[in-house]
């Protein structure tokens, strides 16, 4: 199977996403807390990703 065509899992498809932002920021991606820090003097700054368990939620157009 070609990478065109290969499914990922959320889980998977999360963390490639976490990596990349990681690289494009400078930011350091914390797997074990899901997510994305930077320290800037005395200064923390934190991105959290989520997860929903098992909920969609879903909209009629018509």
């Amino acid at each position: 199977m070609d990478n065109a065509n290969r499914k990922l899992s959320v889980e998977d498809a999360r963390e490639r996403l976490c990596k990349y932002l990681s690289e494009q920021t400078g930011w350091k991606y914390l797997k074990s807390r899901r997510c994305l820090k930077k320290v800037i003097n005395d200064l923390v700054f934190e991105i959290r990703f989520f997860r929903h368990n098992g909920i969609v939620l879903m909209k009629v157009l018509g």
